[in-house]
Formats: C-alpha cells, structure tokens, sequence
C-alpha cells in the first residue's frame, strides 16, 4: 500500500469588476526546476494608469491510497 498525494492551484486575478482564472494546474503535471507553469498569458483591455489588482491563489491537496491484490486492509 502506498499513499500519494496531489496538490492542485488556481489563480485568479483581480482587476476592478474583470476577474481572469487560469487554468488549474497540478503537481502531476510535469514540473521543471520544482515549479509549476500557468500556460498562457493574461490580457486586460481599458486598464487605468493607477489601477490595483489582487492575485488570489487557491490550492487544494488531494491524498490517494493505492492498495495492491495482495494488500489486506
């Protein structure tokens, strides 16, 4: 029996009323130099020179318990 866990992230950005998510993104996903890439890119239109935006990030941990045939629980 072996236990494996997963951790998944969100990110939303935050600019006034607009709100643009990227993709979900997991640690399954393939990781390059221990991090983790959020494929492409944000773009805003009629953004105010003195604008404020808040970036959120969610992240969630999933735990997996694989059991062989021959594993009694």
């Amino acid at each position: 029996m072996s236990d494996t866990s997963v951790h998944y992230f969100v990110m939303l950005l935050r600019l006034g009323v607009n709100i643009v998510a990227s993709r979900c993104v997991s640690t399954q996903d393939s990781m390059v130099l221990s991090s983790l890439e959020l494929p492409g890119l944000i773009a805003m239109n009629c953004v105010p020179c003195d604008f404020t935006a808040y970036l959120d990030v969610y992240a969630m941990v999933c735990y997996f318990t694989t059991c062989t045939q021959h594993t009694k629980l």
